[in-house]
C-alpha cells in the first residue's frame, strides 16, 4: 500500500470523497476485523473497507468492466 508524505496510513488524495455507507454482514465485518488486526490494510474497519473498494475498482478499470474518469478540475484551476 502507498504512504503519504509522512509515512503512515492510507496515501492523501486531496479528495475529501462523498460518504457512502454500508453495512455489512457479521461475517464480512469479522473479515475487515481480521485485516485490521493485520494492520497492513488500514486501522479501522472503515479504512480497511475503503482500501477494498479502490482496489477492487482498479481491477474493474484494468479488467476493462469500467472506464477510467478524468478528473474534474478544481474551482481554482478553470479560467
Amino acid at each position: 500500500m502507498a504512504r503519504n508524505m509522512a509515512g503512515q496510513g492510507r496515501p492523501t488524495n486531496g479528495d475529501e470523497g462523498v460518504r457512502c455507507d454500508i453495512r455489512p454482514s457479521s461475517e464480512q465485518a469479522s473479515y475487515l476485523d481480521d485485516l485490521v488486526r493485520i494492520g497492513l490494510y488500514g486501522k479501522t474497519r472503515t479504512e480497511v473497507a475503503r482500501y477494498l473498494l479502490v482496489q477492487g475498482l482498479e481491477r474493474l478499470v484494468q479488467g476493462g468492466i469500467l472506464k477510467l474518469r478524468e478528473q474534474a478540475a478544481s474551482p481554482d484551476e478553470k479560467s
